[in-house]
This record gives structure tokens, sequence and C-alpha cells, in this order.
């Protein structure tokens, strides 16, 4: 085990002093934080009962193992390959570790959508905000998801391991503190324990993942600016002692070049509008709004989204279970809109409008409707 109070330095301090490599103009370090340059500087201060320290990259990869699998093959403490995370999710499952927005500051699942048909990107319309550019936002589990703050995740090592981090009586357990959504760290936590239906990440693990999501941070080059803008903000903001005033509009144009929240809105209930044949169900909603499912496109979205966990290679998609999924409209869109229950099993996490479009959800239900019926796919 490695020393954990150099852990807690390295997060503790990791979003305070500006740093900036202008060798790797990441958004982090061009906005005035160091995120990077101190969990580096403190990565190489953490000793292991080996007696070994490891590089930047070893982390890296140990996270990506994590994020793919859930846990490591060979780690650097501990039995070989170390205890998964969760036996019921990995990260992959409900996250893209890819860019997955063409315009950065817009959330848009249609467009996502076809940005996926276009180009062909290997991502999935997951239920989960992608990792990549996860290390820039600035808050984690708002909107709807704010029903999770008042979690409680380990100060430190816990201290009563038999016994996870949770409320008692209002408060905490001794060693556990509130979640504060505003850090990667305690989503992170949040994420692994109790979305994952898992445990709580090892200190080295959760380092391992942090360093695994600060390579997948927002550069300069992918924020859709016009050349000079670009130039000018490396020149002026890689500048020793940059003008506060340059600085300040340069960042401000920055800081607006992309989404800094996952986004989290609810997309409502609707109910029958019309035509509810197999392959023809119209839904509205309490806004008036109205959609008419598409079976053909929704093939093409469940595979993306709702197939990534219903329809692994070992069990694909049948008729019958087509007519499970489908037959009850209204808890068809629940289910979209609220996932089922979470329970300390497999559960079904829920579909923001910035995740899954009303219109894809009539899709996805036209496409059940029809192979359903028919047997037949697209």
């Amino acid at each position: 085990m490695f020393r954990w109070c150099c852990l807690v330095l390295v997060l503790s301090t990791a979003l305070v002093a500006p740093a900036f490599a202008a060798e790797s103009p990441g958004l982090d370090a061009l906005l005035g934080g160091s995120g990077r340059s101190h969990l580096q500087a403190g990565l190489k201060t953490l000793v292991f009962d080996n007696g070994k320290t490891y590089s930047w990259r070893d982390y890296s990869e140990w996270g990506k193992e994590i994020f793919l699998s859930g846990r490591v093959r060979t780690p650097p403490t501990g039995p070989a390959p170390s205890k998964p995370v969760s036996k019921y999710f990995t990260c992959a499952q409900c996250h893209n570790y890819e860019r997955e927005d063409p315009i950065l500051p817009v959330l848009d699942p249609e467009a996502r959508f076809e940005w996926i048909e276009r180009t062909g990107e290997k991502i999935f319309m997951l239920q989960g905000a992608t990792l990549w550019g996860g290390v820039n936002r600035k808050t984690f589990y708002a909107g709807d998801y704010s029903k999770y703050h008042d979690l409680c995740v380990p100060k430190g090592e816990e201290l009563f391991p038999w016994l996870p981090c949770g409320p008692l009586f209002g408060w905490c357990i001794p060693g556990c503190r509130t979640m504060d959504p505003d850090t990667l760290v305690d989503a992170t936590q949040v994420c692994s324990h109790y979305c994952s239906v898992g445990r709580y990440l090892k200190a080295w693990e959760l380092s391992a993942l942090l360093a695994f999501f600060w390579d997948q941070e927002i550069k300069l080059e992918d924020l859709d600016l016009t050349p000079q803008t670009r130039a000018e903000a490396l020149a002026v903001l890689s500048a020793p002692a940059p003008d506060p005033l340059g600085a300040k509009r340069l960042r401000d144009v920055l800081a607006g070049a992309y989404s800094n929240t996952a986004g989290n809105t609810f997309r409502g209930l609707p109910k029958l509008a019309g035509d509810t044949a197999p392959g023809r169900p119209v839904v509205e909603y309490p806004d008036g709004s109205k959609f008419t499912g598409d079976f053909r496109r929704g093939a093409k979205l469940w595979k993306l989204s709702c197939g990534h966990c219903h329809e692994a290679k070992e069990r694909p998609l049948t008729r019958e279970k087509a007519k499970d999924f489908s037959e009850d409209v209204e808890d068809f869109h629940t289910m979209i809109a609220k996932g089922t229950r979470h329970s300390f099993r497999r559960y079904m996490p829920n579909f923001t409008l910035e995740r899954l479009s009303r219109r894809q959800s009539a899709d996805i239900l036209a496409f059940l409707q029809q192979f359903a019926a028919t047997g037949v796919r697209p």
C-alpha cells in the first residue's frame, strides 16, 4: 500500500495553483488550472510496499483496464488480477471515453447519432456522459442526478471496510463525508460504489483512473476556434505573466467553446397520441411535442443504446424479448425516463434528454414493436 497522505495532498491540490506546459496545451492549464501537473508530480512520490514507484503511463494503463474491464491483470500491489470493482458493471457499459459530440458546447443526441452514422465513430448512445473531457467539467451529478448529492464517500482509506460509507442518522459514518458533486474524485467514487453496485476504489485504483481521465482531456486543437484565436490563446495564456485582461477575455472564449457539465435533464413521460399499430407508435409529451417512431432508425439506435447491455453477442434479441420490452408502451417510456429502481444487483440507469432524444426513444419502440410482430430486423 502506498502512502495515503501523499495521495490526499495530490488530490486536494489538484485544481489550485496554475501551471502550463506549452508543449501540451490542455484546456485545464490554459484556463489557469493545474490538475494534471499536480497529479503527475504527486504520482512520482507514491511508494508501494515493494519500494517501487510507477510512471504516469503505468497509472493511465491501469486506469484504462479498470475502465474497460473493472480490474487490473497485473496490479502494483495485492493479488493478481485485482479484485473487480463491481461484479455487475464496468465503466464502459455506461460511458464512452471518446469524443461524442461534433459541436462541443451542444449536448444533442440527434447530432451525436448523425455524427456516428456519417463518420462511423466507434461510440455508443449510453446513459452516462463520456469521460473524454471529464476532467474539464466543473460539476458532476447535476440536474436530474442531483439525487446522489447526499451520498457518502471515504475521506481516506475506509475505517470500517465491513461497513461501507453511508448515512447514519442523517450523518455519514466516521471516516466518511458527504460527496462533493463539483469534484471528479468524489463522482468517481460514487459511481464505483453506488452506481455500479460495487466497492469504493483503493487509493492506487483511484489515482489510476484519474490519470486515465487526464489523458482524455480536451486540448486546444479540439475546440472550434479560428486559427487566429487559437494562436492568440496559445501565445497569451502560455506567457509567464499574461496580461490579466487579455487572459480573462481569452479564457472566457475557451470556456464557452465546450460544455463544462454533463447535462442531465429529465425527459418527461409521454402518452399515446394516435395510431398505435406495431411499427407506428405515436407519443405525445406534456409540452405538446409528438413523435412517430421510425423502426429503421430505431434498429440502429437500439444497437447503439439499449442493445449495448440487452443484446450482447451471447444473448441476441429475440421476438419474445422484443415483445416484453415494447408491449406496455407506458412502461417502456417510464423505463427510459426513470430507469429501474436502484438495487444491490444489476439495474438499468435512466436516459436523460442529453443522452437520448424523445424522437430516438420513439424510434426504438417502433423497432421493438415491428420486430416483435414480424420477426424481421432491418
